[in-house]
């Protein structure tokens, strides 16, 4: 036989399972507490891509202490790779601070996972902090495309801070929202908030903060957003559409205007010239109502037209229904 001849035999098999399953991911509620007795720990504990053993174990502990505390299967079943375990802790006697957590898992090979790290805030303040804002711009020339400026102020320290914005029409509806930076035991912050984007018309804000205890604590504002059309057509239209009662005929102007309407039969009658609105402010939706109940089923064209300060007009023409 030549000396470079070899032989050798082996068979196939699983490699037996040496990995842990990992916590992905931890949930705490409320937290920081605010006050509550309870939170509530969720953690979950997946062995997908460490054996696809079962977690059959989830356990936390505190801090330094060896304290272990044994986490509850939260549908009761053993059956899954992936598996939802939670505690109800008792933080009454704990004092106001911040606690470290540490979970681990095992699966049914008996490997334990690595741990993962998560913080609980116990605070007994119960009392939301106090928010103003102060909008430093002209918010009867603010126009989309401009930049807001908004001094928000807290009583107390915050955690975190948020700034919403939102408008709902029957046509549409808006939500924005811009998380503040928060400096260290800051109660005093400057927000500016470029408007690109934005609707034109009436624009709510609501200021949020969650003050170290976790308290949420709001406060509200809102301005006109001038679009730099006088007469914008998108914010022009009839409701309800088709209309068989009443009938409105909406518009947002882009500055202060006098608005006047015509409407007309789909044949060019005339049939409703209603006064017309001498002030219309910038921004502010507008109406001219009409109890449409006795008018012929069939189309109608509405033209409205808006004069500003310098006389400069605009024209929007659209069409209605009247059904029975």
């Amino acid at each position: 036989m030549a000396a470079d001849t070899f032989f050798w035999s082996f068979r196939t098999g699983k490699a037996p399972d040496l990995e842990g399953p990992e916590v992905d991911s931890v949930t705490i509620t409320p937290n920081p507490t605010g006050g509550r007795k309870t939170v509530n720990i969720q953690a979950r504990a997946t062995d997908e891509h460490h054996g696809g053993g079962v977690p059959i174990r989830c356990v936390f502990f505190i801090d330094d202490s060896p304290d272990t505390n044994e986490m509850q299967l939260a549908d009761g079943t053993y059956n899954s790779q992936v598996e939802l375990y939670t505690f109800d802790l008792d933080v009454d006697t704990f004092e106001d601070s911040s606690y470290l957590l540490s979970f681990r898992s095992m699966d049914g090979s008996q490997n334990w996972g690595d741990e993962k790290i998560d913080t609980l805030d116990v605070s007994g303040d119960t009392t939301p902090p106090k928010l103003t804002i102060d909008v430093l711009n002209d918010t009867t020339r603010l126009y989309i495309g401009d930049t807001l400026s908004l001094e928000v102020t807290s009583d107390e320290p915050l955690r975190s801070l948020a700034v919403a914005f939102s408008q709902i029409t029957e046509q549409d509806s808006f939500y924005s929202q811009l998380s503040v930076s928060i400096p260290d035991d800051s109660v005093f912050f400057r927000v500016d908030v470029h408007l690109s984007g934005f609707p034109a018309g009436r624009i709510d804000g609501v200021a949020t903060g969650r003050d170290k205890g976790g308290n949420l604590g709001t406060t509200t504002f809102g301005f006109p957003l001038l679009s730099g059309d006088l007469l914008p057509p998108d914010k022009a239209f009839a409701a309800p559409n088709p209309a068989s009662d009443d009938v409105g005929i909406y518009f947002t102007p882009g500055e202060g205007v006098q608005a006047s309407l015509r409407v007309f039969t789909i044949d060019g009658h005339e049939v409703w010239n209603p006064d017309p609105v001498e002030e219309a402010q910038g921004g502010e939706r507008s109406v001219f109502t009409a109890d449409v109940s006795r008018w012929p089923v069939g189309l109608y064209i509405f033209v409205l037209q808006a004069t500003n300060d310098q006389g400069q007009k605009a024209k929007v023409k659209k069409v209605f229904a009247v059904v029975r």
